[in-house]
This record gives structure tokens, sequence and C-alpha cells, in this order.
């Protein structure tokens, strides 16, 4: 990622990087209906093993992937 381009310059004033822009729209998604969910552990695990996936784990996954997407070249 790097400084805006001369083409956005002027439709987002204020900011001067491409991750400005994506970090003020991550804080505006509205993520208030993401819930804690469990994932089972694999195949072959005890019954009933699984891992909490918070909705704060949730929201950090979201946001990966808006970055990975970013920076894809």
């Amino acid at each position: 990622m790097g400084k805006l381009k001369q083409e956005w310059s002027s439709t987002f004033q204020g900011y001067e990087t491409e991750e400005d822009i994506i970090e003020f729209i991550f804080e505006h998604l509205d993520t208030s209906d993401f819930e804690d969910s469990y994932v089972q552990m694999g195949f072959g695990n005890e019954p009933n093993t699984y891992i909490k996936y918070s909705k704060e784990d949730k929201r950090e996954a979201l946001y990966d992937f808006m970055m990975s997407l970013v920076n894809k070249e």
C-alpha cells in the first residue's frame, strides 16, 4: 500500500495513504450483528472439542481479509 494516487487525492481529501482510507472504512462498518460461535477442531478429536470464535476474532479476520485484498498486486 502506498500514498494515494493523484486521481483519488481530491476525492479523499484529508487522507494521505490507501491504508488510511481502509482504516476509516473498517472503523465504520457495522459489525454489531457478529456473534460468538464455536468451531469443531478437526476430525477424530474427543467429542465436544470446540474452540470459541469470538466476534472480536471475526472482526479481526475481516480486517485481515480486507488488507490482503488491498495488498494484492
